[in-house]
Order: structure tokens, then C-alpha cells, then sequence
């Protein structure tokens, strides 16, 4: 693979933080679309990163059906794929603590049951992340409440 800035950045960060593991983290190259796809449906889970977020990847795993877990933070970034679970009112992969997160990815990796139920779960929630208009809708009302709310507005006709 083609080593990046990225790559420099997380390497020298893993060395000092998880010096006895860090010999085991590999860098994949960048790959097609279809080929990280095929990844995403082989993987047992797959971790939200807390700090950073999973962004599309969620949607990716959720279309194939992949289990992840999640922490969310206090910050935007890590909390997309936890309103994508509400949104799919699916729980049991939201962690509460650091060691609930490993806890439940160790839970999913060694239980082929486990995976296969929460698979399903997933799948069988397609509808209501896919098919669904709720956030364009909600969205498009804080909006309008926001214009309402304006200091512009106030005296003008609605």
C-alpha cells in the first residue's frame, strides 16, 4: 500500500500508546468499491472509531447488514451511528463505557449466533433508514423554526 500522512500520524501514535499490540495493526490499501463492500459483508463486526466516526461506513455496514459498535462522545462526530441505531430503534450496540465497547465487539466477534441474530436485526431495519423521509422532514422544520425565531422576522407576516 501506499503509505499516507495518515498513516505516519496513526503508526507513530499506536507506537506510543499501544507499543506491545501496535506490531499487529495493518494498513490496507485503498481498494474498489465492490472489493469494500465485500470487506464490509465478511466482516464478523465492525468498530466505530469514538473519536473520529464512522460516517458512511455505518450506512455501508448497515446495507450489508455488518454489526457495529458504537460509543458516541459528547461530540457530533462520533454520535451518527448511534442516531442511525435510533433511528432503527436497534440497542444492543451502543456502549456506555470504553470497556462496554470492547465487551461488546468481543461478545459479537466470538458468538456466530450473535452476529447472525443481530444481522438479521439490522436487515429486517432497512425500511426504516432507507425508505424513510423522517430526517428530510425533520430537518426541513428546524429550519423553518429557525426562520420564525429570527429577529428579522419578528412583526412580519407569517
Amino acid at each position: 500500500y501506499q503509505e499516507t500522512r495518515l498513516h505516519e500520524t496513526l503508526l507513530h501514535r499506536f507506537q506510543k500508546t499501544i507499543p506491545s499490540v501496535c506490531h499487529q495493526i495493518e494498513f490496507l490499501p485503498w481498494v474498489t468499491q465492490t472489493d469494500f463492500f465485500h470487506f464490509l459483508n465478511e466482516a464478523d463486526v465492525i468498530l466505530d472509531p469514538f473519536h473520529f466516526g464512522a460516517g458512511n461506513t455505518a450506512y455501508l455496514s448497515f446495507a450489508v447488514g455488518t454489526p457495529l459498535v458504537t460509543y458516541p462522545s459528547p461530540y457530533l462526530r462520533s454520535r451518527s451511528t448511534y442516531a442511525l441505531y435510533q433511528q432503527m430503534e436497534i440497542t444492543g450496540m451502543i456502549a456506555h463505557s470504553v470497556e462496554e465497547y470492547v465487551e461488546i465487539t468481543c461478545k459479537i466477534a466470538n458468538n456466530k449466533d450473535k452476529r447472525q441474530e443481530l444481522k438479521e436485526k439490522i436487515l429486517n431495519a432497512h425500511p426504516k433508514l432507507f425508505n424513510s423521509n423522517q430526517g428530510i422532514e425533520d430537518f426541513f422544520h428546524f429550519l423553518k423554526s429557525l426562520n420564525t425565531q429570527s429577529p428579522l422576522n419578528k412583526g412580519r407576516a407569517k
